[in-house]
């Protein structure tokens, strides 16, 4: 999959700045018509039968105004996993069992990196099953499987500490919706394959690749439906 014309970018943003959409929405182009905005999983499968060019993207809040080069929050202040009011969890909500321990520390990280609940939740299922001691075979290592050589600019000290590789593995997702201008699916597909890959792709660079962004999806959408943000 490719990104669309840059006119897609800027209008996602003017949408994404104003407020106007809320959570996810696609911005949708082709070639001799106007962009053309959807909500509706439906009408984007309709656009693209009629040669409409979609690209998906995630309302993930403004980027940080700190002095720190990368457009995050700054990484030397206290998360505030622990608060006395919990993330809320519904009736049958899936994995809770497994979860249920970290959720302090993710919406500790969604608060300081505007990105949903639900979105770190799944990115942590596909990555490492919520398994806290995870190492790939590639060495990505913890709850977020990041990678040694990014730990130190993550700010994070031991990968299999929960709180510290949930804080770091966010910091990358904000990272990578900075650079993105909050195309969801290169945000992933840079999460995944590395920001450099997907550049030179303009879009996702492998198969591999390619399924990783739709699992994430997947249990995004699945999710946000049970796992509430406040």
């Amino acid at each position: 999959m490719t990104t669309g014309p840059t006119i897609i970018v800027a209008l996602g943003v003017l949408l994404w700045a104003s407020g106007a959409a809320a959570g996810t929405f696609y911005a949708c182009a082709k070639r001799g018509a106007d962009p053309y905005i959807v909500n509706e999983v439906s009408e984007v499968e309709r656009l693209r039968r009629e040669g409409w060019r979609c690209s998906i993207y995630l309302r993930t809040g403004a980027k940080s105004t700190s002095s720190d080069p990368s457009g995050t929050a700054d990484s030397s202040s206290k998360p505030t996993a622990g608060t006395p009011t919990p993330p809320v969890v519904m009736a049958g909500a899936p994995d809770a069992d497994r979860v249920r321990d970290y959720l302090p520390f993710v919406r500790a990280a969604a608060e300081k990196y505007s990105l949903p609940i639900a979105f770190i939740l799944a990115v942590m299922k596909v990555e490492s099953g919520f398994q806290r001691t995870a190492v790939s075979p590639a060495g990505a290592q913890g709850l977020m499987q990041v990678m040694p050589f990014n730990c130190h600019r993550l700010g994070i000290r031991d990968p299999f500490d929960a709180e510290q590789n949930i804080q770091g593995g966010t910091r990358l997702l904000r990272m990578l919706a900075n650079r993105f201008e909050g195309d969801f699916v290169q945000v992933l597909s840079g999460y995944h394959a590395g920001g450099g890959a997907v550049d030179a792709k303009a879009g996702i660079p492998f198969e591999e690749t390619n399924l990783y962004v739709k699992k994430v999806l997947d249990y995004y959408y699945h999710y946000k439906e049970y796992y509430a943000e406040r």
